[in-house]
């Protein structure tokens, strides 16, 4: 009789040893969640209160990037160009840096001149020292024949 009691025994002892092996054997992953980039915000507006530049005349932009607290930042690398590109030029050709020291927050005058009446889209993308694009923005403007012919 000893034999029997001791069987179910000793079997349940096994298990539990098992058990406890396989439980500090396996590993405790705990994922954390994925860090989330700071989001940054790119704003480019015109200078004056008109979306409607005359055809071959200088449209001067403004912008700003903030932070996710809406402070402005300086320095941040923010590329132009405009869509369709037959619709005008944008200078500087390239890029210029905010500024919020600026009245046009950037540290060049950023200027569109439209060479035809049509609608032109400004596009514009911010950058980070990686080179890696942070935010964007676009601007629809009424390309308008001027008034000098």
């Amino acid at each position: 009789m000893a034999s029997r009691t001791a069987k179910p025994f000793i079997t349940s002892v096994l298990i539990g040893l098992i058990l406890i092996v396989a439980a500090n054997g396996c590993e405790k992953k705990i994922t954390q969640p994925t860090p989330q980039p700071a989001q940054f915000n790119l704003h480019i507006a015109p200078m004056i209160d008109s979306f409607e530049p005359d055809s071959g005349a200088n449209f001067y932009l403004k912008g700003s990037v903030t932070d996710p607290d809406s402070n402005l930042l300086s320095g941040i690398r923010v590329a132009f160009s405009v869509d369709p590109d037959s619709m005008g030029n944008i200078a500087p050709v390239g890029h210029a840096h905010t500024d919020p020291s600026k009245p046009n927050g950037f540290d060049l005058a950023v200027i569109f001149v439209g060479r035809k009446v049509g609608v032109a889209v400004i596009w514009a993308g911010a950058y980070n020292e990686s080179g890696e694009q942070v935010s964007t923005d676009s601007l629809h403007l009424q390309v308008r024949r001027s008034p000098n012919g």
